[in-house]
């Protein structure tokens, strides 16, 4: 596969972060972030591990893009909605930090998705 971002894996990892992120808004309590909701533990964040997973089995090739590219989704979309509200938060840089901690387990878990594929199916990925 050339260098490119596959824009279907790309798009799936974005819109993982923006749902899981919407879906604990709305599951949770009255939060500013879905992070301070148990349920974003509890559901939101387990279900990103499953998808990492599933986007680096199904696309070998560099797969910590997409447990970064899913924080990056939300990432996006707080600071979106932060400032449809708020205006722009004073501790988003804080909350930049806590994004790329959360990434790396998300990057680690595609990784071994990839490997998992790779034992299972060979080199051929997804959409090839």
């Amino acid at each position: 596969m050339s260098g490119r971002l596959p824009l279907l894996p790309a798009a799936l990892s974005i819109l993982a972060g923006i749902v899981s992120w919407e879906i604990v808004m709305h599951l949770g309590g009255n939060h500013r972030e879905a992070w301070d909701d148990p349920v974003y533990w509890q559901f939101g964040y387990l279900s990103l591990l499953v998808g990492a997973f599933l986007l680096g089995g199904g696309w070998r090739e560099q797969p910590w893009r997409w447990g970064a590219l899913i924080m990056v989704g939300q990432a996006i979309w707080s600071l979106g909605l932060a400032i449809i509200t708020d205006g722009v938060p004073n501790l988003f840089p804080l909350g930049l930090v806590m994004f790329a901690l959360l990434s790396l387990p998300l990057m680690g878990v595609s990784y071994l998705g990839a490997w998992i594929g790779r034992a299972m199916f060979g080199t051929k990925q997804a959409g090839t």
